[in-house]
């Protein structure tokens, strides 16, 4: 008896189906991987945008500092919120030659955060910069007494940190705790 050797109708179609599977497979994780590295590039850009945002509010927290004033009831770290939520410091200017103050206001406007800022000199212009668009919520809480506050408790002394959350359009929410100056 001679038997052929080969394979099958049968085994042929189910390896054929086996191939496609796998290859159908193959094709849909690459093109979620496509899909998820398009993403990341297209987000790439925000994120770095609110990173930096958060560098220069880092910064300038971690620079404020406190005067002792002859009015009673100012402060030099005031906030604000309302329809225009606003933070106002004072804090050393770091770039500077000696020792120079420079105000700097955080406020949100139209989704958009700003900074503005001014050295106190005579005749100094203020410089308004439009920091990051696309934000619906800009939120501080301050470290102070060993709680975190909603507001500042106290307008003599500077807390110990604050939590700054940005609410972003597309993003969520994002938060970032830094230390304040003069400890």
């Amino acid at each position: 008896m001679n038997r052929q050797r080969g394979f099958t109708l049968l085994e042929m179609l189910l390896g054929m189906t086996l191939i496609a599977i796998v290859s159908l497979s193959a094709w849909y994780l690459l093109a979620g991987m496509s899909r998820s590295q398009q993403m990341m590039l297209s987000k790439g850009g925000k994120l770095k945008a609110i990173n930096r945002v958060f560098n220069i509010l880092s910064d300038d927290f971690s620079h404020a500092v406190m005067r002792t004033r002859a009015k009673a009831g100012a402060t030099d770290l005031q906030l604000q919120t309302g329809d225009v939520s606003l933070v106002r410091l004072l804090r050393k200017e770091p770039r500077s030659a000696g020792v120079q103050l420079e105000q700097v206001e955080w406020y949100l406007q139209n989704n958009t955060l700003y900074r503005r800022s001014w050295l106190l000199a005579p005749g100094v212009q203020v410089i308004n910069q439009r920091q990051l668009a696309g934000v619906s919520v800009f939120h501080l809480r301050f470290y102070q007494q060993g709680l975190w506050q909603p507001q500042l408790l106290s307008g003599d002394t500077l807390p110990q940190a604050v939590e700054i959350t940005l609410a972003v359009n597309g993003l969520g929410e994002v938060q970032r705790l830094t230390l304040m100056g003069e400890q």
